[in-house]
């Protein structure tokens, strides 16, 4: 687990250093029925909220129903229904992975949290593209 979590915490810290966010959004920790799953990933977030913390950046934190909601219009929505609407507003080609699904839909929910309208986030993504 050590391991894993430095893993996380350099990766994050390269990212922040390459792309000098002003602000991280995250996912709030939902229940798990597994107590083992909902451990790891607890531990996981805390290791990204550290780093981010020792950058000097600011956090904004989302609950999964408010991710969904913002992404697809129901806070119920299953991870598919997430993915193709996140591959919709922001003009994917193919669906994305799981994970980039989540950290997309997450980027979305602050954009739209932020600018209601969310076409400076769908724009800024369109052109980032390569």
């Amino acid at each position: 687990m050590e391991e894993r979590l430095g893993e996380i915490a350099r990766g994050l810290r390269e990212v922040i250093d390459e792309l000098a966010p002003q602000v991280v959004a995250i996912e709030d920790v939902f229940s798990h029925q597994n107590v083992r799953s909902a451990l790891a990933l607890a531990q996981a977030r805390g290791m990204a909220l550290a780093v981010v913390g020792l950058a000097g950046l600011s956090v904004a934190s989302y609950p999964p129903a408010s991710v969904k909601k913002a992404v697809s219009g129901s806070g119920r929505a299953d991870k598919d229904q997430v993915a193709r609407m996140v591959q919709v507003l922001i003009g994917l080609r193919s669906l994305p992975r799981a994970d980039a699904t989540d950290a997309l839909a997450v980027a979305i929910t602050h954009g739209r949290a932020v600018e209601p309208r969310s076409a400076r986030l769908a724009s800024a993504v369109v052109r980032a593209r390569p």
